[in-house]
């Protein structure tokens, strides 16, 4: 699942912001 976690964590930066 390390193709998830990169666009995961983009997600999750841009949910945060």
């Amino acid at each position: 699942m390390a193709r998830i976690s990169a666009a995961g964590l983009a997600l999750d930066l841009s949910t945060l912001t």
